[in-house]
């Protein structure tokens, strides 16, 4: 008969779970700001990241290599703002992360660079995780989906895979997840991850 691993800790991305997307809103925001189309901005916008989420470059540095390659000019602090601003809360999962909270240990694995650390009372994180069940790519110089970043947190959050959740909006990063021996979802809405959830755990904290 097939033991089911008592759940602990649930572990979130950020970006298009407990917050916005660049598909979202950022890359929109943004392409508007420089007076582009977001189909001109997003080639180039994703030839970047991983320099930023291994913490190899800032964020203003992110940008000013979007401008170059764009040969665009603009005043940085305002295109930070833009970007920064562009990322929301999403306050269902939120709320209902907190609900979790109540029983489960709460962690983040989440790609993002240094600037990730002046937003998280903005965003509402800091009410959700602490500060130490956060690892962030850039502080790491990990990224999901490589495994490294994965078995960091287990081994910090001092978790074996089976008693952790993960919950992503990419399928690659759920994969992993899958194939460590994690519980990975993959994120779609608020009410597929409450299902999601009771049926690992056999409870519903929706209600």
């Amino acid at each position: 008969m097939l033991r089911v691993m008592m759940i602990k800790t649930i572990i979130f991305d950020n970006n298009g779970v407990l917050t916005t997307s660049d598909q979202e809103a950022t890359l929109r925001n943004v392409s508007g700001f420089l007076d582009i189309k977001a189909s001109e901005l997003k080639p180039f916008w994703e030839c970047h990241p991983s320099p930023l989420d291994l913490g190899e470059i800032t964020n203003e540095e992110f940008m000013v290599n979007i401008l170059r390659k764009l040969k665009k000019t603009a005043n940085i602090e305002k295109l930070m703002s833009v970007y920064l601003n562009s990322y929301q809360g999403k306050k269902d999962v939120q709320e209902y992360a907190l609900s979790l909270k109540k029983d489960y240990e709460l962690a983040m694995i989440t790609n993002f660079g240094e600037a990730f650390h002046r937003c998280t009372t903005r965003w509402g994180l800091d009410k959700i995780f602490d500060n130490e069940k956060v690892f962030l790519s850039s502080d790491l110089h990990m990224e999901k989906p490589n495994e490294d970043i994965y078995l960091y947190a287990l081994n910090r959050l001092n978790r074996i895979p089976g008693e952790c959740i993960f919950v992503d909006d990419r399928m690659p990063n759920v994969k992993v997840a899958n194939i460590l021996g994690m519980n990975g979802i993959l994120f779609e809405n608020i009410e597929k991850l409450t299902k999601d959830i009771e049926n690992i755990i056999g409870y519903n904290y929706a209600k």
